[in-house]
């Protein structure tokens, strides 16, 4: 029996999806991995490539827990006090620069001391499901905090 144009035939062109599917997906959505399709390059269902680019996008199972409250509370309001005691630091020190003739060494120190302050403050909040660290580089940056005050309460 031969086909005429007028009668429609189960299966797509060749390179061509059925009506209402994608190629290389099945009706439930899922990719079908390993089946044939005509037309396609290398002839399986996922062109070339796609399903390690699809893996990249995957969320990571996250088998830890975040930090408890409590713990990221105390780092807050520890950070916190640094930001503002070293704000009225910077206050302090922009006005002695304005009025006086600091050293040649005193705006270079300073700013290098509160970047640093910065960074180990930052480095705690980086490393908070450690135990111990996050406190001890939130010492230090107490440590570079005062520092930067008696350096400058040294200017007259």
């Amino acid at each position: 029996m031969q086909k005429t144009s007028t009668q429609q035939t189960d299966q797509p062109a060749p390179g061509q999806a059925p009506s209402g599917q994608v190629p290389g997906r099945v009706s439930s959505g899922e990719p079908a991995s390993g089946q044939p399709l005509p037309g396609w390059p290398g002839g399986t269902a996922d062109p070339a490539g796609l399903s390690s680019v699809t893996g990249a996008f995957r969320r990571p199972v996250l088998t830890r827990r975040g930090p408890s409250l409590r713990r990221l509370a105390g780092l807050a309001g520890w950070a916190a006090a640094l930001g503002v005691v070293g704000l009225l630091v910077g206050v302090r020190a922009l006005i002695a620069i304005l009025v006086t003739k600091p050293p040649h060494w005193y705006e270079p120190t300073l700013i290098t001391m509160g970047l640093v302050g910065i960074a180990l403050t930052a480095g705690a909040f980086l490393t908070i499901q450690r135990r111990y660290v996050p406190w001890a580089l939130l010492g230090l940056s107490t440590g570079v905090l005062v520092s930067s005050i008696i350096t400058t309460g040294m200017l007259k």
